[in-house]
């Protein structure tokens, strides 16, 4: 794994690349996403293929996963939610925002 950060602006953002998401992540990797987190809140990973499985499967690499109480889920992966991204979707689309922050 050859890991870059590239900084999209000095205030916020960056883009990682030279890592396939839908391989398991080692501790190394782990650490390096985590410190990339924190310095610029933000991170792109640009032209992942995930599988349900493999986007379950890095998110809980970082804490515990939740199963969302409205949106659809995938049936096999109920922690993986489906947001249709078509424009007449205004539910899906409109803001991005986080949910369900109220519960532990």
């Amino acid at each position: 794994m050859s890991l870059t950060i590239q900084p999209i602006s000095p205030a916020l953002g960056a883009i990682v690349s030279g890592i396939d998401l839908g391989a398991p992540l080692d501790d190394t990797g782990q650490r390096a996403i985590e410190q990339a987190l924190l310095e610029h809140q933000v991170l792109f990973f640009r032209d992942q293929s995930l599988e349900p499985r493999s986007q379950a499967r890095f998110a809980a690499r970082f804490g515990a996963l939740h199963i969302h109480p409205i949106y659809p889920s995938v049936p096999e992966q109920p922690e993986v939610i489906v947001l249709d991204t078509a424009v007449t979707d205004v539910r899906d689309n409109a803001i991005w925002h986080t949910d369900v922050t109220f519960l532990e």
